[in-house]
């Protein structure tokens, strides 16, 4: 926002007490018109990606998939049944997250259960294989710290960084089934990096008792 901008706006909502109120209402109802819009959106991009995906068998994280709560980042990942569980039935999944509680930074990565740190060696050692082969074929992404559940992570890059300014035109992309523009960059983005790391996890990941 520009001087001149935050100045115009800052005299608009002082001129008279209306216009204070009613620049009160609409900040405080902005967090909510944003869950419903981007709830829906979330859900609506899982069921496409599971579309894509269906020959692997995979499930969208169906209880908090779309958390979108106070103080909670709003996400969707998916994972498989055959995946190993650990500690509280977690397994290896892939996300699309937003680093804060607003629809804003987003990022895809290639998560484990639980930190390396926390886990036994025989798990440590079969994460650092899965690491290894993520970074081979899909490059080193951003990084992270190997102690962190991100395997793999990197943010997505321009218009779509940030959902805020794009409210209006994901709420209308909602009304079409077939979607649009957006809907369309975050599936293909979500399948091209899920077509590599499943195949990766599966082939050291799958539980023994399935």
């Amino acid at each position: 926002m520009t001087t001149a901008e935050h100045t115009a706006i800052k005299d608009f909502v002082l001129a008279d007490d209306s216009n204070w109120e009613t620049a009160m209402a609409v900040c405080n109802a902005l967090p909510e018109i944003k869950r419903e819009v981007c709830e829906p959106f979330l859900r609506k991009l899982g069921e496409k990606v599971l579309g894509e995906l269906k020959s692997h068998n995979l499930l969208v994280d169906a209880k908090d998939g779309y958390a979108y709560e106070k103080g909670a980042a709003p996400y969707v990942c998916i994972y498989s049944g055959r995946w190993r569980p650990y500690g509280g039935g977690k397994r290896a999944s892939i996300y699309l997250c937003a680093e804060y509680a607003g629809p804003n930074n987003w990022y895809i990565s290639v998560r484990a259960p639980i930190g390396t740190s926390h886990m036994g060696d025989a798990d440590k050692d079969r994460w650092k294989k899965i690491r290894k082969q993520l970074y081979d074929k899909l490059g080193r992404g951003d990084g992270r710290d190997s102690n962190v559940e991100d395997m793999w992570y990197k943010g997505i890059q321009g218009e779509y960084r940030n959902w805020d300014p794009l409210i209006p035109a994901i709420c209308q992309e909602l009304q079409r089934e077939e979607g649009g523009e957006i809907l369309r960059y975050f599936v293909e983005k979500f399948v091209e990096i899920a077509e590599v790391a499943v195949p990766i996890i599966d082939s050291l990941e799958v539980d023994p008792s399935s």
